[in-house]
């Protein structure tokens, strides 16, 4: 599948207006769930304070054609000890539902595993967002722990997944993946 999303490093002169547009927009809630940010200059100052402290590798995600943001994906708690690392991958609604995050994610964790000695990457997902849950376990990660009723969001509360991929696990699946697609095509 030859994706219209390209990945691009992110710039805050280029990409600030759009990741604060997504990030206060009404799916703010799937992304982060406490931001004491009341302004734009805030949102600013959040933002390279988490690029200095807990962002790893940051991209976003646009469309090839539109250049329009299509979303963003990035790592954070890297450790160069333990080995590991944690994912997020974030898609405006219409491009979900159509194998987009799958196969993004999938292209990032191969870049994070060809690019650091990562033995494994960890994503935390709630109840509530379900499309990336489905995702998520068809890309390969299973699940490891699951904190009930974790968070509270609109009058209830949900439970948070916490799945991972071992590199090893990783490659055996993509392997299949490639060596399938290389099957149709050749």
């Amino acid at each position: 599948m030859d994706l219209p999303v390209e990945f691009k490093k992110f710039d805050f002169r280029y990409d600030s207006d759009d990741l604060f547009d997504i990030m206060f927009g009404d799916e703010q809630f799937l992304i982060h769930s406490v931001m004491q940010v009341n302004t734009r200059v805030d949102f600013d100052k959040w933002l390279a304070t988490q690029f200095a402290h807990n962002y790893h590798d940051f991209y976003v995600l646009r469309n090839k054609e539109t250049h329009g943001l299509v979303g963003f994906i990035y790592s954070y708690e890297y450790s160069s000890i333990d080995l590991n690392c944690r994912v997020c991958c974030f898609l405006e609604k219409k491009y979900r539902d159509v194998g987009i995050g799958a196969i993004c994610t999938m292209q990032f964790v191969d870049e994070l595993f060809s690019k650091y000695p990562l033995r494994k990457v960890y994503a935390d997902i709630y109840d509530y967002n379900e499309q990336s849950l489905k995702s998520i376990r068809d890309s390969g990660f299973t699940e490891e722990v699951c904190l009930k009723d974790y968070r509270y969001y609109q009058g209830k509360y949900y439970d948070m997944h916490t799945l991972a991929l071992s590199r090893e696990k990783f490659y055996e699946v993509f392997k299949r993946i490639l060596s399938n697609k290389n099957n149709k095509n050749g």
